[in-house]
């Protein structure tokens, strides 16, 4: 008897669907793109419709899906072969998949114009964050007594970072999160509580990473 530990998962893209009927009951074999054939059974042994059955309705040769299936060395006329026997079906995977190839084949079409249009777009969304989160850090000094005068460049510049830095946290690339899934003592703590001028300018001070004040879009 297969157990749950016994299952094998796999992505697999469907090249064939052939169904056959027995006495005691449906069977399908699936082919992938390795040449591989997978068993579906319509019946388990107490009669009732295996759950991997009643998925096979929403497969399609064509589809990518993931399965579960179990493996088992036979022999046919003398010749070992292995059989597979699909126990689980996941469509939901396959639909990601294609949709994710949907979505890349999409992009792909559009013309440069509009490529272009929407870097450009993206820029400018980026830059007017940015704007946004800097203003706002000059009015919370301005409001905790900092006079407009005494907000120099440097300063601006040294906000710049700061936003930066918290956009970097808040937002963490692809490669961030999987460091600090798989190895969360390399990514640095998070920002601390900011409370008053004092500690915005401070903090900012700490920032490594360099600015060039031409380039902020006020």
């Amino acid at each position: 008897m297969n157990t749950q530990s016994d299952l094998i998962k796999k992505v697999i893209e469907i090249t064939d669907i052939i169904e056959k009927r027995y006495e005691t009951g449906k069977q399908a074999k699936l082919k992938d793109t390795s040449n591989l054939t997978y068993n579906v059974y319509e019946k388990k042994q107490d009669g009732s419709t295996s759950a991997a059955w009643s998925a096979l309705d929403k497969v399609t040769i064509g589809d990518t899906i993931e399965i579960a299936y179990v493996e088992q060395e036979k022999e046919y006329e003398g010749k070992p072969y292995t059989a597979r026997t699909i126990r689980i079906i996941n469509t939901d995977i396959g639909n990601g998949v294609k949709n994710h190839q949907s979505n890349n084949t999409t992009s792909s079409a559009q013309t440069p114009r509009n490529v272009a249009n929407t870097g450009s777009q993206s820029k400018g969304n980026d830059a007017f964050g940015k704007r946004l989160a800097v203003h706002g850090f000059v009015n919370a000094l301005i409001s905790s007594g900092t006079k407009p005068n005494d907000i120099t460049g440097e300063i601006i510049v040294e906000l710049t970072k700061l936003e930066s830095r918290i956009d970097t946290i808040l937002n963490p690339s692809a490669f961030r999160q999987a460091v600090q899934a798989h190895a969360p003592q390399v990514v640095e703590p998070e920002l601390p509580t900011i409370q008053v001028a004092d500690d915005i300018q401070e903090y900012a001070n700490q920032i490594e990473s360099e600015v060039n004040v031409d380039d902020i879009p006020f």
